[in-house]
């Protein structure tokens, strides 16, 4: 009979910590703050508990998919229960956030107003 070989031996307590903590649903890598960016008020975290029964998109005039699909209140429910397709819809909203900001920024600079822009931004 052939003695069979024990791999466990050949984990490292790190290595084991690290997997144990990738597969742990309360893990801090897990785990995603709510925050948006919005024109508006800058940031809001949706994780906030006014946000449970709010139908409205992120930001009316966004034309993210997350913003045509779905509600504050959904999302505020996906982060709530730690879902991962809530930060996914997090992200695609802030990406096209930033996107947009980027395309005001480079039309300002063509148009030799960032100053004014800037200005603006800020208030």
């Amino acid at each position: 009979e052939t003695p069979v070989a024990n791999t466990t031996s050949n984990v490292s307590s790190n290595q084991t910590a690290a997997i144990k903590s990738t597969s742990n649903p309360d893990s801090a890598t897990t785990r995603t703050s709510g925050t948006i960016m919005t024109p508006h008020e800058k940031r809001i975290n949706l994780k906030n508990a006014k946000f449970t029964e709010d139908f409205s998109p992120i930001e009316d005039d966004c034309d993210c998919y997350a913003c045509q699909h779905y509600t504050k209140a959904y999302i505020h429910h996906l982060m709530k229960c730690n879902e991962a397709f809530g930060a996914t819809l997090l992200s695609i909203h802030n990406i096209r956030f930033l996107i947009r900001l980027t395309e005001k920024m480079r039309e300002a600079i063509k148009n030799d107003e960032f100053a004014k822009f800037r200005e603006a931004y800020q208030k």
